[in-house]
């Protein structure tokens, strides 16, 4: 438990933060003597109205301020000494000591008090301080004779021994729910003096007794009698506290009912027990004997009070409840995940869970990372492990591959992903990681790569090596035309054209390919590129083209992005290229537009042509592949191949969008050279 995060919450355990402020307030109010909390170091928490009154000083002022506010540094340091000594031997009832201190009020004044301070822990660890204060001057004193001569001083003592024993039940994390509302019955019996106490459970005409303290058997925890028979009908009914010092005097009908009759209740304190807003049962005090004395307002205060505590405890169980089911649930799908499924702490210093595939992967028992959180990171590669060890301790979500060495010296690689869980008010509350084997991928990309370079080495080498005789057949041919075309009749002609025009294509698609198989080797450093630059020097390049098919060619501002200017020069030009190849019968209309998404921006290139089938559309991106003939366009079927390839190279995408016979959209994702921007 931290030490600040509670005025009031620490009071009760875990339960609802606004129910349990509330009902600590309320209580402490209701005790004559002063109460504070100090957190660790020494700062308010919370405190009562008697302490504003003591001091002078309004909540607001006390709650976050340091004691030293009233208290003198040596009166400080007797305190400190004292409560450091009963921490290292374990504080008991004997132990605890009542301090004689003035305190400096509000108007500058000292008033002599009593203080008497108790440990806070959970779980062994310190996190502040309860005490109760009495302000002991004469005139303090005489003012409480005169006031509250029916409050002893053995009564302050006795409510103080109750809010600590309160204290102690509620925040013993070990003790059940029913055991915890067993203690609380018998606290709030000790007080009022009755010998049977019960909280009972509701359900429609049903009133079942889930918790029972008796001097006999009479009732027991578990039995079953109409709702419609008991006291109790009347509380639930009204939903409110009922007060009886004699029931039958009191309320003569509520003594006529059976199950009253037979017990013999003839004195009655209960209130009802809400939990979400619905009624879910009572929480009663009652005798055999009818009550000589009043129900005090502390003893009705006390009662109401609990109840409410309980409800807090109910609806807390039912969370915990809720919580065991989930975490079933996730422990049964995670235990049977291939991949390391782990929970860990915000801070890192603690494992909450791991699946078995951890033994699997890592080849170590999952056991020892409960023991130590990092050990895991003692497992990378050496190569590695000061890469991962930064990554852990500065970023709390984060991705990243490593290797990891098994204990047989084999070697597997590891894909780590962990995301933040937050509480409702945006803190982190713990981390989930998996991490996956991902040996066998790396494997397949590292042959990938070598038959791509392969692929690569073959194109560029077939290409290449075939420049050479193409560049011979076209020039016999040439030769051919030059010497023998006049002595060629009408099908000679023919035929040489068509032996011209295929070295040609043959040429065109040799250099494409040589150029496809240089896009990963024969490359520049990316920088930032302006895609306005990069238009200009298409344009000029497309000129001849354009002026003879009287393109319009528009575009948007276009952003700076991170890439190869030569590249993006290539793509810019073989999308133009096409765009005003296939317009049809109509000018060319060409638009040019940018979007920017995230770290990245879309570019969009739009004509009003042809379009393509949707059916098309990957095909197109595919090497060689032609939808149309070379009759009718022409075109070696490889520049959307390649602009492709350039695009995911700079680690982008690529597509087509088309109605045919109206349009084609051509869109690709650059990353961007600056902010994204609006």
């Amino acid at each position: 438990m931290t030490t600040g995060d509670m005025n009031g919450a620490a009071f009760w355990g875990n339960v609802d933060a606004d129910q349990a402020l509330q009902n600590y307030q309320t209580l402490v109010e209701a005790a004559d003597a002063g109460v504070y909390q100090l957190d660790s170091d020494g700062r308010f928490v919370g405190v009562n109205d008697a302490i504003t009154e003591i001091t002078g000083y309004s909540r607001e002022e006390l709650v976050d301020s340091h004691v030293s506010l009233l208290l003198e540094e040596a009166a400080i340091e007797r305190v400190e000494e004292n409560l450091r000594n009963r921490l290292k031997s374990g504080e008991t009832p004997d132990n605890q000591r009542t301090f004689d201190l003035l305190i400096e009020t509000a108007d500058g004044e000292s008033k002599s008090c009593e203080i008497r301070p108790s440990l806070l822990t959970d779980g062994g660890e310190f996190y502040g301080t309860f005490g109760i204060v009495h302000e002991t001057s004469e005139q303090n004193k005489t003012e409480r004779t005169l006031t509250f001569r029916e409050q002893p001083e053995q009564r302050l003592e006795e409510q103080e021994a109750t809010l600590r024993e309160i204290h102690e039940v509620i925040s013993d994390g070990e003790r059940s729910f029913e055991e915890k509302v067993n203690s609380l019955l018998g606290i709030a019996q000790d007080v009022i003096g009755t010998d049977f106490a019960s909280l009972s459970h509701v359900n429609g005409d049903e009133y079942r007794f889930q918790v029972v303290r008796a001097p006999d058997d009479t009732i027991q925890a578990g039995d079953v009698v109409p709702r419609s028979a008991t006291v109790c009908e009347r509380v639930i009914r009204t939903g409110e506290s009922l007060v009886l010092e004699d029931v039958a005097a009191e309320a003569p009908a509520l003594a006529d009912r059976a199950e009253n009759a037979a017990w013999g209740i003839a004195c009655y304190l209960a209130a009802p027990v809400f939990k979400d807003g619905d009624l879910y049962g009572t929480f009663c005090f009652y005798d055999e004997d009818v009550r000589e004395e009043p129900f005090s307002d502390w003893e009705i205060t006390l009662v109401d009070l609990l109840s409410r505590l309980i409800a807090s405890e109910l609806e807390r169980k039912e969370r915990e409840e809720e919580l065991r089911k989930s975490e079933e649930k996730f422990r049964q799908l995670a235990d049977h995940l291939k991949e390391v499924v782990y929970i860990e702490s915000a801070e890192r210093d603690q494992v909450h869970y791991v699946n078995p595939s951890y033994e699997t992967i890592w080849g170590q028992n999952r056991e020892h990372l409960y023991e130590n959180p990092t050990a895991f990171v003692d497992a990378i590669h050496s190569d590695d492990r000061e890469r991962v060890r930064k990554l852990v301790n500065e970023q709390i979500e984060y991705e990243t591959e490593y290797r990891i060495v098994r204990p047989d010296g084999s070697e597997r690689w590891i894909h780590d992903r962990t995301n933040a869980v937050h509480d409702e008010d945006g803190t982190v509350a713990r981390i989930v990681g998996i991490a996956s084997d991902i040996t066998e991928r790396k494997k397949y990309q590292r042959e990938l790569k070598k038959s791509n370079e392969r692929l690569e080495q073959f194109a560029y080498a077939a290409s290449h090596d075939l420049q050479e005789p193409l560049r011979m057949v076209s020039s016999y041919l040439q030769l051919i035309d030059n010497r023998y075309g006049d002595e060629l009749n009408e099908d000679g002609q023919e035929f040489l054209e068509f032996a011209v025009d295929g070295a040609e294509r043959m040429r065109e698609m040799t250099d494409g390919l040589l150029e496809y198989s240089r896009v990963e080797t024969r490359v520049e450093p990316f920088r930032s590129v302006s895609l306005e630059e990069v238009l200009k020097d298409v344009r000029i390049d497309l000129q001849l083209q354009i002026e003879q098919l009287d393109a319009e060619i528009t575009a948007e501002s276009l952003p700076r992005v991170h890439g190869d200017g030569s590249q993006l020069r290539q793509v810019f030009q073989n999308l133009l290229s096409n765009a005003i190849e296939y317009s049809g019968e109509e000018p060319p209309r060409v638009h040019i537009s940018a979007a920017f998404e995230g770290s990245k921006c879309r570019i969009s290139v739009r004509d009003e042509g042809i379009g393509i089938d949707p059916t098309d559309t990957d095909r197109v991106f595919e090497v060689f592949q032609r939808l149309h003939s070379h009759e009718e366009h022409d075109g070696t079927g490889i520049g959307l191949a390649l602009c492709k390839r350039i695009v995911e190279r700079h680690g982008g995408e690529i597509w087509v969008e088309s109605e045919p016979g109206e349009w084609t959209t051509v869109s690709f994702t650059l990353p961007t050279a600056d902010e994204p921007r609006e």
